[in-house]
């Protein structure tokens, strides 16, 4: 039910956030802030402060762990493999540089 007013409030050009605990709101150029929208904001915007203030703290993305060491080498990705063929037909040719 949350999700669903901010997926509503994003896709209607408003941008809800949090600020000093309070639920706060930006209208983007073009977005239009029904009353209904407004209606569904105010009755839900404790939870949807909670929502927004547990939601920016979760990294969208896990973090790729580092390996430590590296005794035996990797393997190349497909495009990595091409790329080596490539250099060793050419001679070291600058098609792949850009600036």
């Amino acid at each position: 039910m949350v999700s669903e007013v901010v997926r509503e409030a994003a896709e209607n050009g408003v941008k809800l956030f949090v600020e000093n605990g309070r639920l706060g709101f930006k209208l983007q150029k073009g977005g239009q802030f029904t009353a209904e929208l407004k209606a569904r904001i105010s009755e839900n915007k404790h939870a949807i402060a909670d929502f927004l203030q547990n939601y920016a703290k979760k990294p969208a993305i896990e973090a790729i762990p580092r390996v430590k060491e590296r005794n035996v080498p990797q393997q190349l990705s497909f495009a990595q493999q091409r790329l080596w063929a490539i250099d060793k037909f050419e001679g070291g040719s600058a098609h792949y540089n850009m600036s």
